[in-house]
């Protein structure tokens, strides 16, 4: 079956295999939520829903915003602020007001050409930037905006790198699962690890992350050879924020598929809030589906997931679908090798049943767990689950 067959090749990308391929995804990111602010002042910003959408249908290695100013002096402080917000800066002239009316990121109005904006045209504008000598005309303007936040410069520097930080943080497109157990030896690694595969096959941009609190590491099922790329003893050991791009080249990869995981023997899991934050956040950046395998349900990083995860697959024995059905999370029923499997889904909430066989747990020793997907009936079973999202794959 050449479908399935190993890419040498370090660019090659397998042919799209529409097996896999289900219902576009329904949910989007939740938005960031907290107080409003139009001053420098620290607080924390809530990003407008309008802003969520956008970034939703932006390319993902073109974050930017729109600046509309012919204000050199302005040109030259907001280009600062979005540097360190990792943010690209466009800028235009009012008169450009196709481009304004099409931009999908946050539109920024200097004060110098917002007064040349008729009051009957209704072009976006999310932030109202002036200097500080400049700022009773900003009012004014800002009274006729009363959806617009206003930003003084330089004093209100700081204020303007979160909110564009902030928006760039959620901005990332990848589609995100993941996968939690209700018990141990089920297969939940198993079938996180085939789902992330399956995406790959259907040609989306594909990571499988281990977040498991008691993995030892996901690799060992996935190839023989020797991890060539970073895991999670790097990136403990890394600070500051992860560029999208640099993150996804530099992970390990076997058959197309990128993998995070622990490369040695961590012992007990030791990875902070903040670092899954910066690793979620570069994922959805960087992959059009990203599969997170967090072991057991509860994880104790449940908050920042929840955050980044636009569905949550539960999975449990047979005997556990009143209990699956009642968290209210879609789930899977894992049925051990030799008993027969039901392919209805007779409970409210249940995708299907993943057959937990001797001949994956041979494949999973062979570290060739991947290779089951050769099998036509795995296949479609991973069709019926109805997880993977349809979409337009961005060239990279």
């Amino acid at each position: 079956m050449k479908w399935l067959e190993r890419i040498s090749g370090a660019g090659a990308q397998p042919p799209a295999d529409n097996r896999f391929v289900a219902k576009p995804p329904s949910t989007a990111p939740p938005a960031y939520t907290a107080r409003p602010s139009g001053r420098g002042d620290g607080l924390t910003v809530q990003l407008d829903p309008r802003l969520t959408d956008a970034a939703q249908r932006m390319p993902q290695e073109q974050l930017s915003c729109l600046l509309v100013t012919e204000d050199p002096w302005m040109i030259e402080q907001v280009a600062g602020i979005a540097l360190a917000a990792a943010v690209r800066v466009q800028q235009c002239s009012p008169a450009e007001s196709a481009t304004i009316a099409q931009f999908a990121g946050p539109v920024l109005w200097a004060i110098d050409t917002f007064g040349q904006l008729h009051p009957q045209e209704h072009l976006r504008c999310d932030v109202l930037l002036s200097a500080g000598s400049d700022s009773a005309q900003l009012w004014l303007a800002a009274s006729c905006r009363p959806q617009s936040r206003v930003a003084i410069l330089p004093e209100a520097a700081g204020w303007l790198g979160e909110y564009l930080g902030q928006w760039s943080l959620r901005s990332g497109q990848g589609y995100t699962l993941s996968f939690a157990g209700l018990a141990g030896g089920i297969g939940t690694s198993a079938l996180a690890s085939l789902l992330a595969h399956a995406g790959t096959l259907s040609a989306l941009h594909t990571v499988l992350i281990d977040l498991d609190p008691f993995s030892s590491s996901l690799w060992p099922l996935l190839d023989w050879q020797p991890a060539k790329g970073i895991g999670w003893e790097e990136l403990q050991s890394s600070g500051g924020t992860l560029a999208a791009h640099q993150f996804a080249e530099a992970l390990a990869r076997t058959q197309q598929t990128a993998v995070l995981t622990w490369h040695r023997e961590p012992g007990l899991f030791t990875i902070d809030e903040s670092l899954a934050v910066r690793v979620l956040a570069a994922a959805r950046q960087a992959f059009d589906l990203v599969v997170i395998d967090t072991g057991r349900y509860i994880h104790p990083l449940a908050p920042a997931l929840t955050q980044f995860t636009d569905q949550h697959v539960l999975t449990g024995h047979l005997e556990q679908r009143k209990r699956l059905s009642e968290i209210g999370h879609p789930y899977i029923c894992a049925t051990p090798s030799g008993r027969p499997v039901k392919t209805t889904t007779d409970t409210e909430g249940m995708l299907g049943v993943f057959p937990f066989t001797e001949k994956i747990a041979h494949r999973i020793e062979r570290a060739e767990l991947w290779d089951c997907l050769r099998s036509h009936r795995l296949r479609q079973r991973i069709a019926d689950y109805d997880l993977l999202p349809t979409k337009q794959v961005n060239s990279r």
